[in-house]
């Protein structure tokens, strides 16, 4: 853990003394539910929307006070259909996003998702949002928040190994839907913001009950062209011995940086378990590494390298390569190959999607 927080500490100067060109965040669509384009002529010019944006302390605002509402979905063909119990060709989401800024300070989102993955899922986030300039408050289902997005900007289909990483019987994954309330402090666009979450200790359809609340705090130092987030969760889970809580704690720690076409990200995990059934602690470790260059404002190629493993045994590594590209505003295709070793085994992922969305500029619209 020392070891952790000093390569923390290192990265937090090097950003705080860093200077280049502004940039913002892939957040800052999170925020909006506007694509990156809305705001974003070329890598440092604002549009319209951007301008207005930044000059309403980051707010919904330049939108309007119209709600959003977005339907996409999306098909893919996986080449190895058989791994999962599925078809090669599926429909892979089916999801319906709502939006609205009820007043100049509160806004509302929800994405329902109807098909995730080829099955029947759930909602994925539905909460009200406070937002002042330097203070915000969430209440509701959202993900954790991380820099590197388990789900909403991951640009390639292949899910990160390290988000969907569980110790023994223990359910808790870190790219799972947290029921929540949430607090910020900072300018979560540039500077440095803290927070701090109590959530719900319970994983949807785990049937693990709940027994506690877990908490986590984050910090994210930004640079115009460089964040460093770092966030620890702290937990607790009826699965030890003897009806006990298995108690257990995760910290992660992420650096995206920009340059040009060019986005480094990579995020790094290590876990604590307090019991995994038989009286003994585990450990765990994990982390992404991806490079984007982006060929064109509509075309962009990646290549991702990750693994994960723990001490009870658990042990995977893979490589994605891959690219995309944008049809006109409500299309974009996908094609990457996951390959993992020993033994080696490549997985073809071809996936189209396509979005429909009362704001021509919104992420649905890829």
């Amino acid at each position: 853990m020392r070891r952790f927080e000093s390569w923390v500490v290192l990265l937090a100067v090097t950003c705080a003394i860093l200077p280049s060109a502004a940039r913002a965040s892939v957040r800052d669509s999170a925020l909006t539910g506007l694509a990156c384009t809305a705001c974003h002529a070329s890598t440092a010019e604002l549009t319209g929307i951007g301008n207005a944006y930044r000059a309403r302390s980051n707010r919904l605002a330049p939108i309007g006070q119209r709600p959003i509402v977005a339907l996409k979905v999306t098909g893919a063909y996986v080449s190895d259909g058989n791994q999962s119990g599925l078809p090669k060709t599926i429909n892979d989401y089916l999801t319906l996003t709502f939006a609205d800024a009820i007043s100049r300070t509160v806004s509302v989102a929800a994405e329902q998702r109807i098909v995730d993955g080829g099955r029947i899922a759930g909602t994925r986030e539905a909460y009200l949002d406070y937002h002042q300039t330097r203070f915000r408050a969430l209440v509701g289902a959202d993900s954790l928040p991380l820099q590197i997005s388990p789900d909403r900007y991951r640009d390639l289909h292949t899910n990160y190994l390290l988000d969907d990483q569980s110790i023994g019987a223990n359910p808790f994954v870190l790219g799972a839907t947290h029921p929540q309330i949430a607090v910020y402090l900072g300018d979560p666009f540039l500077g440095v913001e803290v927070g701090a979450l109590v959530l719900a200790g319970h994983e949807a359809n785990s049937g693990v009950p709940q027994r506690s609340f877990d908490t986590a705090f984050s910090l994210k130092l930004r640079r115009p062209q460089l964040t460093v987030a770092l966030l620890t969760y702290a937990g607790g889970r009826p699965t030890g011995r003897n009806g006990g809580t298995d108690r257990f704690v995760r910290a992660i720690a992420s650096v995206t940086a920009f340059r040009g076409p060019w986005t480094f990200e990579t995020q790094l995990g290590i876990a604590r378990d307090g019991d995994v059934g038989d009286g003994t602690h585990a450990t765990g470790s994990g982390g992404i590494a991806q490079l984007r260059y982006d060929v064109r404002p509509r075309t962009y190629l990646e290549m991702r390298y990750e693994g994960t493993s723990d001490s009870i045994g658990s042990f995977a590594r893979q490589t994605v390569l891959g690219g995309g590209i944008r049809l006109g505003s409500s299309f974009r295709l996908t094609i990457e190959d996951a390959l993992a070793p020993s033994p080696l085994h490549h997985v073809l992922h071809i996936v189209l999607g396509a979005g429909a969305s009362t704001a021509r500029l919104t992420n649905a619209a890829y």
